[in-house]
């Protein structure tokens, strides 16, 4: 080996070894976890005197059923990446029910 290849092996080791901590760190962090309960709309939880964010990423989706306003012709809204969306009622749902969105 000549005194050129022992240079680069020697500045290429810091690197890797700058790759491999940096691996084992980003690889433990994560965003920040909001937790909710794997549930369906059949078995519902309730829950009381807890706060949820208002602020997040959302579907919206148009209800095309036909019947008298208030029950139908509104929206379903649901949290992006989440398996249950606290509704209005205080229960999660896989997604919640709003007659209008402002």
């Amino acid at each position: 080996m000549n005194k050129i290849s022992l240079n680069y092996i020697a500045s290429i080791i810091p690197l890797l070894g700058a790759i491999i901590v940096t691996n084992g760190f980003f690889s433990k962090v994560s965003a920040q976890n909001i937790s909710t309960p794997d549930t369906t709309d059949s078995v519902a939880a309730t829950v009381e005197n807890q706060e949820f964010p208002q602020w997040g990423y959302y579907t919206v989706r148009r209800d095309f059923r036909r019947c008298a306003s208030p029950i139908c012709g509104g929206y379903f809204i649901k949290q992006v990446n989440l398996k249950a969306t606290p509704c209005l009622d205080g229960v999660f749902r896989s997604e919640c029910y709003v007659s209008a969105i402002d």
